[in-house]
This record gives structure tokens, C-alpha cells and sequence, in this order.
């Protein structure tokens, strides 16, 4: 069985290509005709064939019967003119390929249109003469087709057609209607395929051959599905990427670990894309200026000014020449020149506006019709001036609340609070305070040329705090022991009174460092498994790994419970 597939095999026709006397590529016809035990890529030409010496003109094929393997094999080589500059070279037995070969050029004057089939046969490929006498068929059509290459190769396009081995021809088509055609070919088992024909015409317009190349429609379909999925891959890594490096805290004060801060971040980030006036809610102290700059140094306005003011530092009697402005000699000590307003200043930018709650009813009337007509009058003038700028406000006030007391417009609330961003105070971020701890150690140590560290219990109570003036309150305590200490190591007692008198450490007289550090973690723990009522949030939030936090939740909580 194994002899006779060989011989089958012996009456391949097959290829190669050889550039600068190395073979580079080999089908496999020639692999199975060449028998060799090595690779035949990467070899030189010679080595293969001693006794063929290929041609160094590119005018016509060159011929040569040869001996190998004590069989006679025709070979047949063109080099390809340049830029191309390399040989495609023909070989096979000589009882199939003399028929062929009485005139060779019907094969190799088409040569500068299969020169892409030949750099990568991925693609069955089937090569016809000007009459249709199909030449050269792929092994990979034999395959596909389901036909051995005597039943096709020297027959008609117009006979295979007819036998049903294909249907319909697309060669037949492409000869009758001298044009490339793109059709639906079937084989005999019905499986269709994607096949296109192109005819090769020669110097006086006539057809010198067919050239003929399937792909599997099964294939392309599954390829094309495969695409469209890629590419929607593509699209949502995009997507995440750009939400990715936006969230690099290119703005340096902003330290986000915990889950609260990372969702505040998220829909800052979705805000900043879109041009609309918002409102930033949270306790004095939790950073809502800094989420401001935030969104505006990731919106479309990040080139143009942010300006910040706040109502409730202003008396209300200046406030409103502060917001809008004013014209020379509008009111007794104006300034001659006149004064331009917070809100032109902040032109094509962001303008914060700070305590909002403060901001007195009529001047509320005021910037409700600035924001809905875009237009806006200094005090003492007459024409209105267009104005182009987006409003953040910011509060630490109930606006609900002052809304039902008649203390904020109902319809500026709702006219701010179109996405409202509430910023949690730091006790609800217990993942973020040891990093913010550190963070303005290192940047007090930095500026004031100290190189201070905290103890284990000193570090136990600023965790333990619950940090009523949150971040700023957190800030200006660690610059304030930086600078007071005496020591390099700062310990538990140089902290000011007010940290220090926490209900467990004024009646611990007696209580071990590792006792304390217990009761602190399991409060920690406890307060955060009644918060989030889940292990992975309470790991995100303490900022440990999912296993140590069920192993704490189980030795605090569980434990108890049962």
C-alpha cells in the first residue's frame, strides 16, 4: 500500500521557488518527487540538482530532462524579471509532463500573474491554457475536490464543468466573458466555495491562459465571524485601555485604591467626556476640588484656564462683581478700568464654584440664566456677551434640603445635579488611608528636608481615627508632627491629645501592643463585613488579599456568631 502511494505520488507535478540559488519554497509535489531526507527549503539549488544549471535571462523557459533517484524528471525554470529576480522552476515525470511541455511557454508567459499564488499557496489553484486545457492543478484542489490530477490535469475547463467535478466553471466564465469573475463554484458533495478566475491576455489581446483560486466559503464566513469578533475585542480593550491610562493619576494628589474611590474616578473619568455642568457632594476636607481638576484636566476644556472660588469666603455684598464683573465707573470705589468677572476669566474652561450652598438667592437667579442663555451681563452694562464655559459646584451642604427651606433654587439644583458625584469621607476608605498616610509623610519629609518614620502604634491610632476633617484634617496633622517631633521615630504619645483619646486606648493602661493591634483589627473588619457583606469587599476595602480576609472574617466574625 505504502509502494503504491508512492508511485501515485511520484506523478505530482511540482514547484519551487529558488532566489539567489536558494530554494525558498518547496509544494508539496516537490517534496514527495525530490524525495530528499533533509529540507528542501534552505537548500541550494545545485545541491538538488547538480546537473541543471539555471538560466541567466529571463526571455523564455529553459528546459532539461535529468536523472534522479534512477528516475527521469523534466525540469523547467523562468527567472522573473526585476524587481521579482527569482526562478520558478517546474519539475516532473517525463512521461506526464512531455505532453505539457512540447510547448512549455503556455505555461510560462502567464508567470507574471501567479507569482503571488507561488510566494504563498494558501489558496487551491488551478492553471488553464488559452483553450481551457487545464495545466496545473494544486494538491490542495485534488484534496478539496475530491480527484485524482490525471482526471483533470489536460482536460477542458469545458469537460471537468460537464462531469460535475465543478459547478459551475468559473474558468468557462472568465474565458467567455474575458474579464476576472468572482462566483459561488460548487464540488460534487455540494460544499460551495468562494472561487475567482482571472485570464491572462498577451500582447495582441487574446487569451493566453486562466488562472483560477478557491477559498472555502465555510472558512471565509467562520474567518469573517472571527474578524468581526476580533475587532469588537479590539474596540472594548481600546475603550478599556483609554479608561486605563486615564485613570494613571496623572494628577498627583489623588491616591485611589479603595473601591469607593476607584468608582468615584470611573464616573469622573465618563463625566469629564461629556460637556455638561455637574455637582460634587461630600464633607469638607474629602478632596472635591481636587476631583474638579480632575474632570477638567480630562475633558476637552484641560488647555483652557479652571478657575476656582468660593462662595462662602466671599462677603455676598463683593460676591457678585467677583462672579460677573463689572464696567469703569458702574459703582462708587469700582475700579476706572472695570473688572472682568470669575466667569469670563474662566472662558472655553472649568469654573468651580465652591460652598454653592452659600451663594445668595438673587445671584442664584443670576447664574441660572447664565447658564441657560449662555450670556451674560457685567454690573453697570447694557449689552449681554456670549460666554462659553462649563460650571462644577461643589458643596458640603444638603442641597435637598436647603432646596425645601427656600434656601437654593429647585430649578438650579436640578439644572446642576444632572450627574451628581458624591466623594465618601475617609473613614469610608480605609483602603486608601495607609497610602494617604504614607503619600504626605513622603512629601512632608520631602519639603521640609526631614527624613521622619511613624511606629506601629503611632500608625495603629491614625488608622483607627475617624478623621472627622477627612484628607485635609489627615494632611495638615501629619505636616504638623513632622515638624513638631524631636524625634527622627515618631511615637504614639507625640500625637496631638485629640487623636490619642479613642475609647480603647484611654482605658488600655496595661493592654499589649499585640492586644491593641488585635481590637483594631477586629473592629476594622467588623465594620467593614457589615458595610460591603462580602469577603472580596472587605479585602478591597482593608486593601488585603481575599484569603487573609476570610481567614480575619471567620476569627472575628464568624467565630462570635456561632
Amino acid at each position: 500500500m505504502k509502494g503504491s502511494k508512492r508511485r501515485k505520488e511520484a506523478k505530482f507535478v511540482g514547484f519551487l521557488k529558488v532566489k539567489n540559488g536558494i530554494v525558498e519554497h518547496a509544494d508539496e509535489n516537490a517534496i514527495a518527487l525530490l524525495k530528499f531526507r533533509k529540507l528542501i527549503v534552505g537548500q541550494p539549488f545545485s545541491f538538488l540538482f547538480p546537473k541543471y544549471k539555471l538560466p541567466r535571462i529571463c526571455e523564455k523557459p529553459y528546459c532539461k530532462v535529468i536523472k534522479l533517484n534512477s528516475k527521469k524528471l523534466l525540469v523547467a525554470s523562468v527567472l522573473l524579471p526585476s524587481p521579482l529576480e527569482y526562478f520558478l522552476v517546474l519539475v516532473g515525470p517525463t512521461e506526464q509532463l512531455i505532453p505539457v511541455f512540447e510547448k512549455p511557454e503556455s505555461l510560462f508567459k502567464i508567470h507574471p500573474k501567479i507569482i503571488p499564488l507561488f510566494e504563498s499557496i494558501v489558496d487551491d489553484i488551478v492553471i488553464s491554457d488559452g483553450d481551457g486545457v487545464i495545466l496545473y492543478i494544486s494538491p490542495t484542489f485534488k484534496e478539496l475536490y475530491g480527484v485524482a490530477e490525471e482526471e483533470v490535469v489536460g482536460k477542458t475547463v469545458f469537460e471537468v464543468e460537464k462531469k460535475k467535478i465543478v459547478s459551475p466553471s468559473v474558468s468557462t466564465i472568465a474565458l467567455k466573458k474575458r474579464k476576472k469573475v468572482t462566483i459561488v463554484q460548487e464540488n460534487r458533495e455540494g460544499r460551495k466555495f468562494v472561487v475567482t478566475a482571472v485570464p491572462v491576455l498577451n500582447e495582441e489581446n487574446k487569451i493566453q491562459g486562466i488562472i483560477s483560486y478557491n477559498r472555502d466559503v465555510h472558512e471565509y464566513l467562520e474567518l469573517k465571524e472571527r474578524y468581526k469578533k476580533l475587532e469588537n475585542k479590539v474596540i472594548r480593550f481600546s475603550s478599556e485601555i483609554r479608561e486605563l491610562r486615564q485613570k494613571e493619576m496623572r494628577f498627583p494628589n489623588i491616591i485611589a485604591k479603595s473601591v469607593q474611590m476607584k468608582n468615584v474616578l470611573n464616573l469622573a473619568i465618563k463625566v469629564a467626556a461629556v460637556d455638561i455642568n455637574l455637582i460634587l457632594t461630600g464633607e469638607s476636607g474629602v478632596g472635591k476640588n481636587l476631583i474638579a481638576k480632575f474632570i477638567h484636566n480630562h475633558s476637552a476644556r484641560k488647555k483652557s484656564p479652571f478657575i476656582e472660588i468660593s462662595c462662602g469666603a466671599i462677603p455676598e455684598t463683593l460676591l457678585e462683581s467677583e462672579l460677573f464683573g463689572y464696567e469703569p465707573g458702574s459703582f462708587t470705589g469700582a475700579r476706572k478700568e472695570g473688572k472682568t468677572g470669575m466667569i469670563e476669566l474662566a472662558e472655553k474652561g472649568t469654573l468651580l464654584l465652591d460652598e454653592i450652598g452659600e451663594l445668595p438667592l438673587q445671584l442664584q437667579v443670576k447664574l441660572l440664566k447664565v447658564l441657560q442663555e449662555k450670556k451674560m451681563t457685567k454690573i453697570g452694562g447694557i449689552e449681554p456677551v456670549k460666554i462659553n464655559f462649563r460650571l462644577i459646584a461643589a458643596t458640603n451642604r444638603d442641597l435637598v434640603k436647603l432646596v425645601k427651606e427656600g434656601l437654593f433654587r429647585e430649578d438650579l439644583y436640578y439644572r446642576l445635579n444632572v450627574v451628581p458625584i458624591k466623594i465618601p469621607p475617609l473613614r469610608e476608605r480605609q483602603g486608601d488611608l495607609l497610602l494617604l498616610i504614607t503619600h504626605f509623610l513622603e512629601r512632608s519629609n520631602q519639603h521640609y528636608q526631614k527624613q521622619k518614620t511613624l511606629s506601629s502604634q503611632a500608625m495603629d491610632i491614625l488608622l483607627k481615627y475617624e478623621w472627622p476633617g477627612n484628607v485635609r484634617e489627615l494632611e495638615n496633622l501629619v505636616e504638623r508632627i513632622v515638624i513638631t517631633s524631636d524625634q527622627e521615630h515618631i511615637y504614639a504619645d507625640e500625637l496631638p491629645n485629640e487623636i490619642k483619646s479613642l475609647p480603647w486606648i484611654s482605658s488600655s493602661e496595661g493592654i499589649s501592643l499585640p492586644r491593641a493591634k488585635e481590637i483594631i483589627e477586629k473592629q476594622m473588619v467588623q465594620k467593614a463585613y457589615d458595610r460591603l457583606k462580602t469577603t472580596i469587599g472587605v479585602a478591597k476595602a482593608l486593601g488585603i488579599s481575599p484569603a487573609s480576609a476570610s481567614r480575619k472574617i471567620k476569627k472575628h466574625i464568624v467565630s462570635v456568631q456561632e
